[in-house]
């Protein structure tokens, strides 16, 4: 995974999951599939991986949000917030378009594509959660991995 360790398959799975679980309970109006950060007087709206640079589970793992880009990067390693996605939650740049990008195309023989662009965060959340079963399976989820 882009020049780093390869994590076990239910790390990953336990990452999307958590990333799942945070944006079900997130408030429609603090998200906004296509923009991966707006702060204003407000509060913050992100998208999906805009708001896992703020879940400090993450943020531990290196996520964060770049003020400079106003976009997710990954300390140590190069490349745009896809190249973060990837890392993180061990997807190919494929999986990360699918998960992170409005209308994306299909993988894993899905039968839709992802979400359009004015998807609110449950859609999103269940998007990211049926894609991390299927891909890394359904064991039980140990909330305590990385």
């Amino acid at each position: 995974m882009i020049g780093s360790k390869v994590m076990k398959p239910h790390v990953y799975r336990n990452r999307l999951l958590a990333l799942a679980e945070f944006l079900y309970k997130l408030p429609e109006k603090q998200f906004k599939y296509t923009h991966w950060n707006d702060s204003n007087e407000c509060g913050t709206v992100a998208c999906a991986l805009g708001w896992a640079c703020y879940m400090p589970r993450f943020q531990k793992l290196g996520l964060f949000m770049s003020k400079a880009r106003n976009r997710p990067v990954m300390k140590g390693i190069s490349g745009d917030s896809f190249d973060a996605a990837r890392h993180l939650f061990g997807l190919s740049l494929q999986e990360a378009f699918f998960l992170f990008y409005p209308g994306s195309f299909k993988v894993l023989c899905t039968e839709k594509c992802a979400p359009g662009a004015n998807a609110v965060s449950k859609e999103v959340a269940k998007h990211i959660a049926d894609f991390a079963i299927a891909k890394f399976g359904s064991k039980k989820i140990c909330s305590r991995a990385s």
